[in-house]
Order: C-alpha cells, then sequence, then structure tokens
C-alpha cells in the first residue's frame, strides 16, 4: 500500500498454509500503491539463498506509480535472472504501463 504499510507473506504449503493465504489476500490497505518499495523488497529477496529462482506476483487495483528507475531494476532482473512478474489488476482502473513490466497479466473486475 502506501508508505509504512507493507506487508509480505511467505506461503506454507502445509496445514493451515492455504486459509493464512487467503487472509492475506483479503487484507485491504486503502492507502494507495507504493510500487517501487514493494518491487524493491521483492527483487531484494531475490538475492537470498533459495529465492534465485522466483517469480514475483502483483495484486494490484492498478493505481501506482512507476518510475523509470524502477523499471530499470525490473528489467536487469529479468536479465540476470530470469525473473518473471506476474500481475493480477483487480477493479476498474486502467494501467497500461502493468503490461510493460509483467510476463504476463490477468483483469479481475467486480
Amino acid at each position: 500500500s502506501g508508505p509504512q504499510e507493507m506487508i509480505s507473506h511467505q506461503l506454507d504449503l502445509h496445514r493451515g498454509g492455504l486459509t493464512e493465504l487467503l487472509k492475506f489476500l483479503q487484507f485491504s490497505f486503502h492507502g494507495g500503491t507504493d510500487l517501487p518499495r514493494a518491487i524493491n523488497q521483492a527483487l531484494k529477496k531475490q538475492t537470498e539463498e533459495g529465492w534465485e529462482k522466483a517469480d514475483i506476483l502483483l495484486v494490484t487495483d492498478g493505481r501506482f506509480p512507476l518510475e523509470k528507475s524502477t523499471l530499470k531494476k525490473i528489467e536487469h532482473y529479468k536479465n540476470i535472472n530470469n525473473l518473471r512478474i506476474f500481475g493480477i489488476l483487480t477493479g476498474n482502473w486502467q494501467h497500461d504501463e502493468l503490461q510493460i513490466f509483467c510476463n504476463d497479466a490477468l483483469r479481475i473486475r467486480y
């Protein structure tokens, strides 16, 4: 979400893990999207052992700033680590730039 409102979740496929994931996915901030901070945290995770081949899933309502420096960083990781980013766009906002840095994107309207 916005500044100082970041929550991350590590998927646990053991008992209760999917329930926790569903709780996490239902969380709502109502405060904008600090995409550069979220992407930078995900890219930093890529440097940790065991996460080098991890994909990134971005779920957004489409309201986010997109900086050229963030795009350059994403392209760097895509070229070096074969990073893949998948997007889920919820709601009715249109953000064509999501298609620029995501390998694939799905739109869900409600």
